[in-house]
């Protein structure tokens, strides 16, 4: 009998897990969320602002105390899959176990993460080329190629109208708030005169005064389901980043995009400064210096990218970086299932035979 659990450190992964218990919740199949009840961060379960999210699952909610605890626990229930984000808590640690770790990368960090928990990891879920491009899989985990289901709500959000003078405008991290000052200015001039709502999209503890004293529409996560990211490109006409993985939702949403590159990281994280420079020839994708630019030329770009037509903006590029599914929490559980069976009817001694699934 497939028993499965779910490792919730921060409540930001609810955005890959809550489309999974949903599957779970049609297929009436029982499963547990195994959150951290001593994490004191911001974005911690114990706060009941972030608890609130598992209202509609408090009947599976189990806390732990220490990472000892949570594998008493998981041995209690006699579970034989666990999915974590970024295989949280369970990175840089040696343990036996006879259950499976399902990994889902947030598409952040896992190029960073993934040698963290590499040799731990059962079965990890590829969001496309976007990860197989960089990360090099040892023989000893799964790769399998279902999507994210953090995208399973897309199709969905096609179908709300947008606004033809919005801008969402992803804020700059706190530490490059002040950097980033010059630009900020510019986008609220340019706004200004163009007749765009400027709404603007930041993390709490990202939200400093120089954003509150610029902006007026200032949006923190609300919602993990569909995530309040999600909602606001649905929202816009264009999108304005800096150097974020939101690229991401942009494609798959049809958002062009301009894009101000003021982050040291750019180097090492190289996916993001791949994408950046690999879609120059785009007409919809603009990647800016982030701190010596002419006024005149960003408000030349912007007005380009605000009538640009947006219908199936991205579909050829959309592959060759992210592998979408339309429903892959339903193709995850089905591959989940599939291999519980197998492992079951198997001869003792005998490999199951079961390849990753390619697209």
């Amino acid at each position: 009998m497939l028993q499965i659990g779910f490792t919730l450190v921060e409540v930001t992964s609810l955005s890959y897990f809550i489309p999974l218990f949903m599957e779970l919740d049609k297929r009436h199949t029982k499963f547990y969320i195994f959150c951290d009840g001593e994490l004191s961060k911001p974005t911690a379960l114990t706060k009941n602002s972030n608890i609130r999210y598992l209202d509609q699952w408090k009947n599976n909610v189990i806390w732990y105390q220490d990472f000892e605890d949570l594998l008493e626990k998981i041995d209690m229930f006699k579970l034989n899959y666990i999915f974590s984000a970024e295989a949280a808590p369970f990175q840089r640690r040696s343990i036996n176990k006879s259950w499976k770790l399902v990994i889902i990368p947030t598409l952040t960090d896992y190029i960073e993460l993934f040698p963290n928990y590499a040799d731990i990891g059962d079965i990890f879920l590829s969001p496309g080329p976007i990860a197989d491009n960089y990360l090099n899989y040892p023989p000893t985990i799964d790769v399998v190629r279902f999507g994210n289901p953090k995208y399973d709500v897309i199709e969905s959000l096609k179908e709300k109208n947008s606004n033809k003078k919005v801008v969402v405008v992803f804020a700059p991290n706190k530490n490059i708030i002040l950097k980033s000052f010059y630009i900020l200015i510019l986008i609220r001039i340019w706004a200004l005169f163009s007749g765009f709502k400027i709404k603007l999209k930041t993390r709490d503890k990202h939200n400093s005064w120089i954003l509150r004293i610029l902006f007026k529409d200032i949006n923190i996560d609300q919602n993990y389901y569909p995530s309040t990211s999600l909602e606001l490109i649905q929202q816009s006409s264009f999108v304005i980043l800096f150097d974020s993985t939101t690229f991401k939702e942009c494609l798959l949403l049809n958002r062009p995009m301009v894009n101000f590159n003021v982050k040291n990281y750019r180097k090492t994280r190289k996916a993001l400064d791949d994408f950046f420079k690999e879609t120059q020839d785009q007409k919809s994708i603009f990647d800016l210096d982030g701190f010596f630019i002419s006024p005149f030329y960003l408000f030349n770009v912007l007005k380009r990218v605000s009538t640009i037509d947006r219908s199936n903006l991205f579909q050829d590029l959309i592959p060759s970086w992210i592998t979408y599914k339309k429903n892959s929490s339903e193709l995850i559980l089905d591959y989940i299932n599939f291999k519980e069976k197998l492992l079951v009817k198997k001869p003792q001694g005998t490999s199951t035979g079961v390849c990753s699934p390619l697209p």
